[in-house]
Order: C-alpha cells, then sequence, then structure tokens
C-alpha cells in the first residue's frame, strides 16, 4: 500500500482508498466522485468493478521500474489524496486534502512532539484519538 501511495503522488497523482470490504455500490460512488483514472489492486481483487481500468500492484513487477525522477513537480495547492466521509447521508462525500495543508499537518506535529531528523514515525495519528497536545 505504501509503495502504491508513493507511486501515484510521484506520478504527480493523488490517492484515494478504495476499501474492498465495503459494498460494491459504495465503491464505484467513491471512485466516480474522485473521478480517478486507476485503480491500483491485489489480485485477489482484479476482477472487481473499480470504476476505472484496474492495474495489479506486482511487487516483482514494480523492482524492475526504474527509479528515476519523472520531471513531475508538485504545488501546495495540488490534489495529495481524498479522503471520504461515513456517508451517514446514504451518501459518501469526499474530502480534498492538498499538499500544502498536509506538509502543515506534517509541520505542526512535528513542532507539537518534539519531532527531529532522528525521529521515525509509522503514521501522523493515533488509531483512537488524536490530540493537539503532547501528553504529558
Amino acid at each position: 500500500m505504501i509503495v502504491s501511495q508513493l507511486a501515484v503522488l510521484k506520478a504527480g497523482g493523488h490517492y484515494v482508498s478504495l476499501d474492498p470490504s465495503q459494498p460494491p455500490e459504495r465503491l464505484l460512488a467513491m471512485a466516480r466522485e474522485a473521478k480517478i483514472g486507476c485503480a491500483l489492486t491485489t489480485p485477489a481483487h482484479v476482477g472487481r468493478d473499480w470504476g476505472a481500468q484496474a492495474s495489479l500492484c506486482d511487487a516483482p513487477e514494480i523492482a524492475r521500474e526504474s527509479d528515476a525522477p519523472l520531471g513531475t513537480s508538485v504545488h501546495e495547492n495540488d490534489l495529495a489524496y481524498i479522503i471520504f466521509t461515513s456517508g451517514s447521508t446514504g451518501v459518501p462525500k469526499g474530502v480534498q486534502l492538498r499538499h500544502g495543508g498536509l506538509a502543515n499537518l506534517v509541520r505542526t506535529y512535528a513542532r507539537t512532539f518534539e519531532l527531529g531528523p532522528r525521529d521515525r514515525s509509522s503514521q501522523t495519528a493515533a488509531y483512537r484519538c488524536a490530540s493537539s497536545r503532547r501528553p504529558t
């Protein structure tokens, strides 16, 4: 998943998470609203209708590709990803998150939690809660 997200961003695209455990109608509604052009998937889900051309995420095939820069550039107003609301109205709504806002969030976490160049984190928010204050 991480390789897929980075590949999409490196190619100048934006990421939309489509959970295959969701009902097919919901996935199609999300794919249509996000106007996705390509769905990256696993072998178990290749035959599903993602509302777009599906491509297989094949690690050995990806490893054979060049790691050279693609020549794309990203600006703060470019779309980074789309996250969907729970759909409490029955219709999922996409929220667009741009690179500038995402960069601000990461800088805020770095300041709040006093993160430095030697620190590592696998996520930027807790699974159960998020806090704007550092735990004491």
